[in-house]
């Protein structure tokens, strides 16, 4: 068995067993990518500010709103 052929396995087993645990189901992969983070907990983008982390980009930067409206109440 070829390395690329036992990392997909991988990956498919794992697949299987989130579908198993959770019974969510989505269709483009990027969707489940994404979906695949929930179980990880895996949090790879960090605020420079105060360093909350956030396993999704979109939601850093919806956080760093807080940061900017924050510091225009102080200004007032």
């Amino acid at each position: 068995m070829g390395e690329s052929t036992r990392h997909t396995w991988v990956n498919l087993a794992f697949i299987v067993s989130v579908y198993h645990i959770c019974y969510k189901s989505v269709r483009p992969k990027a969707v489940l990518k994404r979906h695949l983070l929930t179980h990880t907990h895996e949090r790879q983008y960090v605020c420079e500010v105060c360093n909350r982390s956030f396993q999704r980009k979109d939601h850093l930067k919806r956080h760093c709103v807080t940061h900017i409206t924050s510091n225009l109440d102080n200004l007032m």
